[in-house]
């Protein structure tokens, strides 16, 4: 019969080869079944966006992150604030509170934050839970016990006990003498001279004035005291930072932004201080005073501010703007400001001419976003989180208004309208305005005009998502109000720090959306909509398409086939190895086993074949004895010995 000893190797080693190829197939087409990201996952790699100063401690604490944190992270730092930071990153001790969890995680972080000591640096600000058991903590800076101004840092504890998420806003590394070479009266009196016929509203204190905490260029951190100031000049409601240790004027904001018990009061032309000491009631939360008819503006806030608790009642089950039924104040007939929300006092300040529903949905907002915060010392606030405060508030106030929802109106705007939301400029990061310290050519403060020149950018953003549409190239779905609205007011309840940059805000954003899946008919595919929205505006990227998808299909299939192919060849050499490994040792087992059975047959031939000789030896002595006079005398000996051996045979 002839030999086929070649023939079943080579068989068989095709067939090895082919049964890989099918099994690599089919694994890599199973994970990318199982586990390739859906639509609304961003990424389901590390990435790492790091602008100007990055340390190679902050670096070495990155990588020992990476190596705890249980899935990707998604990290976006500028000169060295770490404003963005997503994932799995740390597991705290089995049982601890959400609070504890936090604070464990600072501490292990401090190198990556460049936050040292911080169970002193971070004061505690507040915590809130969500729907969804979430928590949500928040930290205010100090630096030996001086505030940060606009500083937050505010963690996100998931339900399984893991920080999970943080947005920040912060001054890392900070090293400044915090000991003031000017008193106070000595700002508050430069401040004064200054402004000419001015007061002060509150008393002056110190604080630590970092622009890196919103995310503005790297300058060196300043000791200022903070001044607050108001004056007869229309919108002049200022607050002064002036250098603690030169006594230099560093920069100045105005701070006005933009209830239901409410009251309605007539300022009578005069300014806000006049308004609060001599405003005449007219309304108290009763209605009307007696003997007093509402009419024009007076009647109008009365009017829209009902409309506008309502909605947020009915809406969110928010009760008047600090969510614990907040008597609401509003003084109309304002000289120096056309519509705004005082945060130092909480109510809102209306001019003449100025009142509409869209202004006093705007205005109440910015109650709802400045009591979403927890309390702090200062709300001084710059660049980018300023304009987003407008934004939101725009945002809301086009939610409330059911008639042209997208085009801010007030009676003294040109043609009634004071901000058209889908056509206003600039509609896109790259053009944003970027000059935005001092003083114009009008001598208006140039934050301020940033703030309602950029807040174009996300006001875009939200109208797109609620209305859909193409934009810079991007197409984004509608979602509709209801869903926008819910996943706007969860931002701005949970997510929102008080220092956060337009990044910020679409993480929150994309964040919230996530997080309400299955509520509100919100889905996953939303989520991407909320990404295309943002990057319509130049904020971020635009999520993939199911078309790109399909035609990376081929490429994550092969890309998977050559992962398994390279583990199959790695399990392969791994188990060539432990069966080499098992053979040495088995076979080692066997060369003992068999060096010892042959010494056994050994010896046991050498004392037979010694035996046989031996008796040899004495047969033949005992015949040789057996003639001889001499046997009578060793007979007995040798025939015992000879007699011994053989039974022993």
């Amino acid at each position: 019969m002839p030999k086929h000893s070649s023939t079943p190797k080579k068989s068989s080693s095709v067939g090895c080869l082919l049964r890989l190829i099918i099994s690599g197939l089919i694994v890599g087409a199973a994970y990318w079944l199982l586990f390739s990201p859906s639509n609304s996952a961003e990424t389901t790699t590390t990435q790492i966006r790091t602008a100007g100063t990055w340390t190679p401690a902050q670096q070495a604490a990155l990588e020992q992150l990476q190596q705890t944190a249980t899935t990707p992270i998604d990290l976006q730092s500028q000169d060295g604030v770490v404003r963005i930071l997503n994932g799995h990153l740390f597991t705290g001790t089995a049982g601890a509170s959400a609070s504890t969890i936090a604070h464990q995680f600072l501490q292990a972080n401090q190198a990556l934050l460049q936050i040292e000591a911080p169970e002193k640096n971070l004061v505690l600000l507040g915590q809130t839970t969500d729907a969804n058991g979430h928590a949500y903590i928040a930290y205010e800076q100090r630096f030996q016990g001086v505030p940060v101004l606009g500083s937050e840092v505010r963690l996100k504890v998931s339900t399984q006990n893991d920080v999970a998420a943080m947005s920040a806003g912060y001054a890392p590394a900070l090293q400044l003498e915090v000991k003031p070479s000017i008193r106070s009266v000595t700002a508050e009196q430069t401040v004064l001279q200054t402004l000419g016929a001015a007061k002060l509203l509150t008393s002056t204190a110190l604080a630590i004035y970092d622009p890196r905490v919103f995310g503005e260029a790297a300058t060196e951190a300043r000791l200022v005291w903070v001044v607050q100031t108001e004056s007869s000049t229309p919108s002049d409601v200022r607050t002064y930072l002036v250098d603690a240790q030169t006594g230099a004027i560093l920069t100045w904001s105005s701070q006005l932004l933009g209830v239901f018990r409410r009251e309605i009061f007539d300022a009578q032309g005069g300014d806000f201080m006049y308004a609060l000491i001599f405003g005449t009631q007219l309304a108290d939360v009763n209605g009307p005073r007696p003997g007093v008819t509402l009419k024009g503006d007076a009647l109008a806030a009365w009017d829209a501010s009902q409309r506008v608790y309502d909605y947020y009642f009915n809406t969110f089950g928010r009760d008047s703007y600090d969510g614990h039924n907040g008597l609401l104040k509003i003084y109309v007939n304002v000289s120096n400001v056309e519509g705004a929300w005082h945060t130092f006092f909480d109510r809102m300040f209306l001019h003449s001419g100025w009142v509409s529903p869209d202004i006093v949905a705007h205005e109440f907002t910015h109650g709802v976003i400045i009591s979403s915060q927890w309390p702090r010392r200062f709300l001084w606030q710059s660049g980018e989180a300023r304009s987003l405060n407008e934004s939101y508030a725009d945002a809301f106030a086009a939610f409330i208004d059911n008639t042209d929802p997208w085009k801010i109106t007030w009676p003294a705007a040109p043609g009634g309208v004071g901000r058209d939301i889908p056509n206003a400029k600039p509609d896109k990061y790259a053009d944003r305005m970027t000059d935005c310290s001092g003083k114009d050519t009008n001598g208006q403060d140039k934050g301020a005009v940033c703030a309602y020149t950029n807040m174009s950018i996300p006001n875009l953003a939200v109208y797109l998502l609620t209305e859909g549409g193409t934009r810079n190239g991007i197409t984004v779905q509608r979602l509709g109000r209801n869903k926008v609205q819910h996943i706007y007011y969860h931002v701005i309840q949970y997510k929102l720090i008080f220092g956060a940059n337009f990044e910020q805000a679409r993480q929150a954003t994309l964040e919230s959306c996530r997080e309400l899946i299955n509520q509100y008919e919100i889905t996953a595919s939303d989520c991407d909509q909320v990404q295309n929205a943002f990057a319509a505006v130049g904020i971020g990227q635009v999520a993939r398409t199911p078309e790109q998808d399909n035609g990376n299909f081929l490429a994550v299939l092969l890309e998977n086939f050559r992962q398994a192919i390279r583990s199959a060849i790695d399990d392969a050499i791994g188990n060539l190895r432990q069966r080499i490994q098992q053979w040495l040792d088995d076979t080692v087992r066997q060369i003992q086993v068999e060096i010892q059975k042959g010494m056994d047959e050994a010896i046991k031939k050498i004392m037979e074949e010694l035996e046989r000789t031996f008796i040899k030896f004495l047969d033949q002595t005992l015949q040789s004895l057996c003639g001889t006079s001499a046997s009578l005398l060793t007979l007995p000996l040798i025939l015992g010995v000879w007699f011994k051996v053989r039974r022993r045979k």
